[in-house]
């Protein structure tokens, strides 16, 4: 559509006729006509307007209402067909990285083997007697103490879920 269209059609939806409605509706219903089903938008939005827009109880909760411009629109709960995205974030998909896969986790309880190495060296000396039977030092000696790790890697990333990015240019 033409910048002129848009306009003609948004003058035409919140002017006038028997169900005039707002600017945000207008752009909304073109924007919404050039989605495809299964498609993910992302929309910044006041929590306390989600039990305005969504079902936020029951098997339908996250399921947009009839009644607004979220209709046929769910929030990622794992309710409504859609899987639970709840608190991940994305990862766009490529090298090492495939649409659908997910990973990371929230906490991580690192195991000995993930600690730094830690070796310590312990100098020390004795008093006693020499070999020749006389009292004194005895030369220093050193031993290594090894208080566990190995520097294996961990995971460090929060939990995630790749889907595939895409940028239109055309």
């Amino acid at each position: 559509m033409t910048h002129a269209q848009i306009q003609t059609f948004i003058d035409g939806r919140t002017t006038g006729g028997n169900n005039p409605i707002s600017t945000e509706r207008a752009l909304w219903e073109i924007f919404k006509n050039h989605l495809f089903i299964g498609q993910v938008i992302w929309v910044k939005m006041d929590v306390a307007d989600i039990p305005t827009y969504f079902v936020t109880t029951g098997p339908t909760a996250g399921l947009g209402k009839s009644d607004n411009i979220y209709s046929g629109y769910a929030m990622p709960n794992g309710n409504n067909g859609t899987t639970d995205d709840s608190g991940l974030v994305s990862v766009a998909h490529g090298t090492g990285y495939i649409s659908g896969d997910t990973g990371g986790e929230a906490t991580h309880v690192l195991t000995i083997e993930e600690l730094p190495e830690n070796i310590i060296t312990v100098h020390k000396f004795t008093v006693g007697e020499t070999a020749g039977g006389g009292g004194g030092a005895q030369p220093w000696s050193s031993d290594e103490v090894n208080f566990g790790g190995n520097n294996v890697a961990h995971n460090n990333m929060q939990p995630y879920v790749v889907e595939v990015k895409l940028v239109r240019i055309a």
